[in-house]
């Protein structure tokens, strides 16, 4: 809470930058001034600051100055005078006018000489970096969702501490990957510091508003000038530089470098070089509190940033953003933003991506929520907006060269012997050059240095690696869309050595069809040495498809996440000295198919090699583990009709297909069928919302809700332990 010693010191601190010279504390003719500047020696200014709350009494502080001035006019000396009192009467103010006294209050001496309303009321109009409204870019108006940021020592800190860190003259800096929310919680503490009783304001400044700037004095006019506030340009440098502002800085990324270097050392160089204003600004306001906030995989190292802004690890408290929501805030943050009832547990939880899910309509969001391939489309309307963002960040670069650079990059990533890089500076640059026809170099440059989803591999590389598994999944399959429509064969001679994940599967099954111009294509690469390309294929129609004819493709060397052949039928393919990661088998039927000398991380379905089936020879698996079957259902010691329950879920939720017959799902021709309990099930589970029902041509069908498959794998994997109302009743 603000002191009155806090007024009269943040006054006496803006009086010396107005008038200049030093200001002191003076008894002058028997009288205590709180504020005496002697500008020169036949004119001062006095400013008298006074913490009385009653007419009389400020009335009586006031009569000073009719002491005062007589005395000092006989020595030749003329004053300015100003009284400055917290409490408000506009007859002071006439009673002042009358004695020639200039009466302020704290807001309007502090607006008047330094702007303090006027920045105040702009800057809370403007953009704070990339927290804006995706649609209309306008400054993000949604509550504020309270975070906990971990320091290096593993301490959580909540935006409360950083502000009382800030205004205590304490340097921070948040780092997090992209979409984190460090803009938002800079917004945060900006407000929290703005509403302080201080008349003191904060200063907030995005660094992407100030390419090129190599002086302090040149960001804070730059600064100022773009809210209208030009004509305090002047004061603000000065206060700034006496440390009277907390100072907030966001995005230590986005300030432009001028060239770009496949050699690490020179790349550091570059950083060092563009970060030459905000080192400056930082010497000059050493005294300041500040927050500063950039991606975490901007830097090779945090020893590097520090470096780069001419910082000692001991002046700095450095904080992290969790990369995603908890639970708990997760929850907070959909709850007054998007209407429904259950969540998929593909919904991401990213921030950014979350902000995103809330411009979608109602009706669209829930049609996509329940689509199977809502996650898809959500993907991929989350890589568009990604790219525009970084795009308007850095209008150098057009959207579509820069998803076209990232899908290149998550393709080359395959040929590394790591899982996910590492990429190298020159390698990006490579690419740059191919997809937009021009070396990187001016502010294209920048852009390079923080895509999306890439972070650092360490302190002595400049070498970046994905630091997200599915999203470099979901990159991987539409980089591999795109070839396969353009009819590219360019990745043929390539080694891949990481296929697609089941994401990936899942994206590529709903873009390509089974039929003879995929498996040409895809016949063609695998016979030209890229068998993992081919693997992706006949993994995703695997997945995607309940009947797959391959027409006797082979794939030799390949590579495999899962192969889940659950309540599949599969024909005319040959793996041969493959490496599958996982292999699903359940309620299956093959012809012509074949496993020849493949290594398996495990398999589902059979307890030990010897269940083998016929089709594998000469093949090893690291483990093996036995899945709910139609035949393990009817072993379990529960009621038959719980067993009736598990049998319909199975069908419904774990097997192939947008849907069941009314009549697949009420037969069953095991000896645990119930047949009243099937029925009531059903009806249930209609009533809840777990599936939906559309007339077929012969009959009703039942279709999944997908966002319900949480919920149903704790029934299956829980059973009695469950607390599920469905498996209660029941």
């Amino acid at each position: 809470m603000s002191t009155w010693q806090d007024l009269e010191r943040e006054v006496r601190q803006l009086a010396e930058v107005i008038w200049g010279g030093n200001a002191l504390a003076e008894t002058i003719n028997g009288v205590k001034c709180d504020c005496v500047l002697k500008n020169r020696s036949d004119y001062w200014v006095l400013v008298e600051i006074s913490k009385e709350n009653t007419l009389d009494k400020l009335r009586t502080d006031l009569a000073k100055f009719a002491s005062i001035r007589p005395y000092l006019f006989l020595k030749n000396i003329y004053t300015e005078c100003h009284f400055v009192t917290p409490e408000h009467f506009p007859s002071l103010r006439e009673t002042g006018e009358g004695q020639n006294v200039a009466v302020h209050s704290p807001k309007d001496f502090f607006s008047k000489y330094l702007g303090s309303t006027q920045y105040l009321s702009e800057r809370e109009r403007a953009p704070f970096g990339s927290a804006v409204d995706p649609d209309s870019g306008e400054t993000d108006s949604t509550s504020y969702v309270p975070i906990r940021y971990t320091t290096e020592k593993g301490e959580l800190w909540g935006s409360e501490k950083i502000a009382s860190a800030v205004a205590s003259g304490k340097k921070i800096i948040l780092l997090g990957e992209f979409g984190s929310g460090k803009s938002r919680c800079l917004m945060e503490i900006y407000r929290q510091l703005a509403n302080s009783e201080s008349s003191i304001f904060p200063l907030a400044i995005n660094l992407r508003d100030n390419w090129g700037y190599k002086k302090f004095s040149h960001i804070i006019h730059n600064h100022l000038d773009s809210l209208g506030l030009g004509n305090f340009n002047d004061a603000l440098v000065r206060t700034a530089r006496r440390g009277m502002h907390p100072i907030l800085i966001d995005g230590l990324d986005e300030i432009s470098s001028q060239s770009w270097s496949g050699e690490p050392a020179r790349l550091s160089e570059i950083r060092k070089g563009s970060m030459q204003g905000i080192r400056d600004l930082i010497a000059e306001c050493k005294n300041a509190g500040m927050m500063l906030t950039g991606r975490e995989h901007y830097f090779n190292s945090n020893e590097e940033m520090l470096e780069c802004l001419g910082l000692r690890k001991e002046q700095v408290t450095i904080l992290y953003c969790p990369s995603e929501f908890t639970d708990s805030e997760l929850e907070t943050y959909l709850q007054t933003r998007v209407k429904l009832e259950t969540y998929p547990t593909w919904l991401p939880r990213k921030p950014l991506l979350c902000q995103l899910l809330t411009r979608i309509d109602k009706d669209a969001l829930e049609a996509l929520v329940a689509s199977e391939i809502g996650e898809i489309k959500f993907f991929e309307k989350v890589l568009d907006a990604i790219c525009a963002r970084e795009a308007k960040i850095h209008p150098t670069i057009y959207i579509d060269a820069l998803k076209n650079i990232m899908l290149d990059i998550a393709t080359l990533s395959r040929t590394k012997e790591g899982k996910l890089g590492p990429i190298t500076p020159a390698e990006i640059g490579t690419i740059f050059e191919q997809v937009t026809g021009a070396a990187p170099i001016d502010e294209s440059a920048v852009v390079l240095q923080r895509l999306p989803y890439l972070g650092r591999t360490g302190s002595e590389s400049g070498d970046r690696v994905f630091i997200d598994e599915y999203a470099v999944d979901g990159l991987r399959a539409l980089a591999l869309v795109k070839r396969y429509f353009s009819k590219d064969d360019s990745i043929k001679h390539q080694k891949w050595k990481h296929p697609l994940g089941p994401f990936g599967y899942k994206l590529l099954a709903s873009k390509i069809k089974l039929d003879n111009e995929s498996l040409k294509y895809f016949r063609n690469i695998e016979a030209r040495g890229n068998s993992v390309a081919c693997s992706d294929f006949v993994g995703s129609m695997v997945l995607g498809l309940e009947s797959t004819d391959f027409q006797k493709i082979n794939i030799n060397d390949g590579k495999f996440s899962t192969l889940d052949f659950s309540g599949r039928t599969i024909r005319n393919v040959s793996f041969i000295e493959c490496e599958i990661e996982e292999l699903t088998l359940d309620s299956y039927a093959t012809t012509e198919v074949v496993f020849n000398t493949c290594l398996f991380d495990r398999i589902i379905g059979i307890s030990s090699a010897d269940g083998y089936p016929s089709f594998m020879t000469d093949c090893t698996a690291g483990g093996y583990e036995n899945v709910l079957t139609v035949a393990r259902i009817s072993e379990l010691a529960i009621a038959d009709r719980h067993k009736t329950l598990l049998s319909i879920l199975k069908k419904l939720f774990f097997q192939p297909g947008k849907g069941r017959k009314e009549e697949a799902l009420l037969r069953g021709t095991e000896k645990y069928w119930d047949q009243t309990t099937a029925e009531n099930v059903l009806r249930i589970m209609l009533r809840q919302g777990m599936v939906d029902r559309f007339k077929g041509d012969d009959g009703w069908v039942y279709s999944p809700n997908r966002a319900k498959t949480v919920r149903v794998k704790k029934i299956m994997s829980k059973l009695g332990n469950c607390g599920d109302e469905l498996w209660a009743y029941v």
